[in-house]
């Protein structure tokens, strides 16, 4: 299976929206986020990030950046193409994208269940649990 990622600004192209269709099956349909909340007013000043596999949009994420920092999150993957380690290859774009626009450090809230794959990237835990919408999540930070 040949693969591609494409990451676009903002929220008026195909990368926006094969993304919001990724986030909508992992976090609403999965998930129970409500669709309403899924989309918020960071995506219209974000960097989206879509792994395609062959031409079937399978993975994404989005990176915020503010000054010095950059917010890696939304990263998600369709249930069937996990395993694959698109995950890490989302992540590993965003960090070496933030990198390459002045951040010195990359930070995102992850879902606890998931911490081992953004410790394995780098990333320390920082804080303490905390939820949003209504999941576990903990504040997680990587220096650059």
């Amino acid at each position: 299976m040949n693969s591609s990622l494409l990451t676009d600004y903002g929220t008026e192209n195909i990368v926006y929206r094969d993304a919001y269709t990724i986030r909508i099956s992992v976090f609403s349909d999965e998930q129970g986020i409500s669709k309403e909340n899924e989309r918020d007013e960071f995506d219209d000043t974000a960097f989206h990030t879509v792994i395609y596999a062959d031409t079937k949009p399978v993975a994404c994420g989005r990176l915020n950046i503010i000054n010095e920092s950059a917010k890696i999150c939304r990263i998600a993957v369709m249930k069937t193409f996990r395993e694959n380690g698109y995950a890490t290859q989302i992540c590993r774009h965003c960090i070496s994208f933030a990198r390459q626009n002045g951040a010195k450090y990359v930070y995102l809230h992850s879902q606890t269940y998931i911490t081992g794959l953004y410790v394995r990237l780098g990333f320390t835990c920082e804080g303490k649990v905390f939820l949003e919408e209504d999941i576990p999540h903990i504040r997680m930070v990587k220096h650059l």
